[in-house]
């Protein structure tokens, strides 16, 4: 396949990506053609892929040009069902390629994937997430503490179910050393054997509470909360195997809701004071 962009010593890398599709049922590809009027990048090799288009930029040496930078945050802005791909040469000159430590912090900000070419096999270095699989920082009320901060990290990198326990078990501490705290505070009526034998629901009702026993104690959490956390509990048994490409959809969907809904349960506990 020829093209009109792409530099002719790259053609080989891009006609092995092509060939590496085919034999995975991808029959048509669109060269060197803007997504759509929303777009005025034209990346070298798109197709659609179930649901979700596929974008491969094939590049000589990994760099991030500002045009490629810009389309990659325009794309990340819209929530687009998008997989974005830089592909280049496994050989640069006489030595493997390498990748510069500020280079592999931005494929790991943006989601990028990493397709290698070597002897006209490809080899996947990095599976790319996609667009709208992804949390944005600006989402966020406050700055999270470094163990929040890690999770949507690993959210980030499409370690979806990983970090949707994560955050679980996060949001559970939080709850668990609350408790804790007000009852050293002697907010709370129950003895602390008691309160750390209580399960994640009586907690929640423990501290949703305004009296324990028919004895008067300070309500850490009103209605609304109570609900969301209750409701927030079963999250770690989302499904994690779909049996199509609906349901996949209906599965990420659930997951990226669950993760927003953990970081919000989380920084709401997190700002109680005792």
């Amino acid at each position: 396949m020829k093209f009109e962009i792409l530099h002719k010593e790259l053609w080989a890398i891009a006609n092995a990506i092509i060939k590496y599709f085919k034999k995975r049922k991808v029959n048509k590809f669109l060269i060197e053609k803007p997504l759509s009027d929303n777009y005025k990048f034209r990346p070298t090799i798109s197709f659609k892929n179930g649901g979700s288009t596929v974008v491969v930029e094939v590049k000589d040496r990994p760099l991030f040009q500002e045009y490629f930078e810009d389309f990659v945050k325009d794309c990340l802005v819209n929530r687009e069902s998008l997989k974005i791909y830089m592909a280049f040469p496994h050989i640069l000159g006489d030595a493997e390629i390498s990748f510069s430590h500020s280079f592999l912090i931005k494929v790991k900000k943006y989601g990028i994937g990493i397709l290698l070419v070597k002897d006209n096999s490809v080899i996947v270095d990095k599976e790319a997430v996609k667009c709208y699989m992804r949390i944005a920082w600006s989402e966020l009320n406050s700055v999270p503490k470094h163990r929040v901060y890690e999770i949507i990290d690993k959210f980030n990198e499409g370690r979806c179910i990983d970090a949707i326990r994560d955050i679980t078990e996060a949001v559970e501490d939080e709850v668990d050393k609350l408790a804790i705290r007000a009852k050293k505070k002697k907010k709370i009526r129950p003895t602390l054997s008691h309160i750390e034998g209580l399960n994640f629901e009586s907690k929640i009702n423990l501290l949703s509470a305004p009296e324990w026993k028919g004895r008067k104690q300070k309500r850490y959490f009103d209605e609304d909360l109570k609900n969301d956390l209750k409701s927030y509990k079963g999250t770690r048994n989302l499904s994690h195997h779909p049996r199509n490409k609906q349901e996949e959809r209906k599965l990420e969907q659930q997951l990226l809701e669950r993760m927003r809904m953990g970081i919000r349960l989380w920084q709401d506990v997190c700002k109680i004071q005792v």
